[in-house]
């Protein structure tokens, strides 16, 4: 199983631009100071909306191919609104696409 990262939200950019831009230092204690007076840079930002719903991956490694969502290995029996069903009938093609990633990443398939 390879855990999905955490999606970071925009506030979360804006709050450590602010402290990246205000901070100065540390103090003796080894806590931070920040200056407000500081600027901010103006950053531009590109974007997309994030559509909420289900995630599904498929899995390379040691074990062979598997399917996961964002907290669990797929089964037949505990599939992923029919995720692990419908991939398991690529077989091959998952097979081929996983050599070539070998290949490229010069690493044993």
């Amino acid at each position: 199983m390879i855990p999905f990262p955490s999606i970071k939200q925009f506030r979360d950019v804006i709050r450590n631009v602010h402290n990246k831009a205000h901070f100065v230092g540390l103090d003796s204690a080894g806590e931070p100071i920040y200056d407000n007076r500081r600027p901010v840079p103006a950053l531009r930002f590109r974007g997309s909306v994030k559509l909420h719903g289900s995630n599904a991956a498929v899995v390379f490694g040691p074990n062979g191919i598997g399917f996961q969502s964002r907290e669990r290995l797929l089964t037949l029996e505990d599939d992923n609104f029919g995720f692990h069903a419908h991939m398991s009938g690529h077989m091959d093609e998952l097979r081929r696409i996983a050599g070539l990633i070998a290949t490229q990443a010069q690493v044993s398939p």
